[in-house]
């Protein structure tokens, strides 16, 4: 049965929501067995085996059902068990429908809303208010410096935030250590004198 992209969508936003909320009252344990080879425990004791490629594989039915390709939700949580630092964010049925959450040392919390702009919340995938306050929020969070925060929001709000997928995402340390390189490493050219 063909789905279309609404479906789809919806269906990867439930899966990114499943492992915050897994994550975030304990139901799961991530460990690692071997560098690319990890264990997603249940606390029933049921465990599944999710090797990080390229194409990340997991021994879940779901995984076994969709294959190659597909990221099922213990997928989701080895990559956010396993980053020292990971944002994610998902659409819910219910307000606020857009929800972010940082994910340090495999524990979720919400992230803290830095208001500048949106009263209403978070958003992402275009570049208006919600995304001006997520690329601030995220920015602030990592940093730990708003001054700064502020001052990098309008290029991560248009190169980062803007163009993150509609349904949901993870946003790890080295997709944020890969724009600070590219904002606050680049050599300051200082004019020559006029006399010279």
């Amino acid at each position: 049965m063909q789905h279309g992209r609404g479906y789809m969508a919806q269906a990867l936003a439930r899966r990114y929501k499943r492992a915050i909320q897994g994550l975030l009252n304990e139901q799961y344990s991530v460990m690692p067995l071997r560098p690319g080879l990890f264990q997603v425990r249940k606390a029933n004791g049921e465990a599944y085996k999710v090797r990080m490629d390229l194409l990340p594989v997991c021994t879940c039915a779901d995984w076994a059902k969709h294959g190659h390709g597909h990221v099922c939700k213990h997928v989701l949580m080895v990559g956010m068990a396993t980053a020292e630092v990971a944002y994610v964010g998902y659409r819910a049925k219910k307000p606020p429908h857009a929800r972010v959450f940082v994910v340090r040392d495999g524990r979720p919390q919400p992230l803290r809303h830095v208001v500048r702009h949106s009263p209403t919340g978070f958003e992402w995938g275009y570049g208006g208010s919600g995304p001006a306050d997520l690329a601030l929020s995220i920015l602030a969070d990592y940093l730990g410096d708003e001054e700064i925060a502020e001052d990098l929001k309008g290029p991560f709000k248009s190169e980062v935030v803007s163009r993150l997928p509609h349904a949901g995402w993870v946003l790890t340390e080295n997709a944020l250590q890969a724009f600070l390189q590219r904002h606050l490493s680049i050599p300051v050219e200082i004019p020559l004198p006029s006399y010279a």
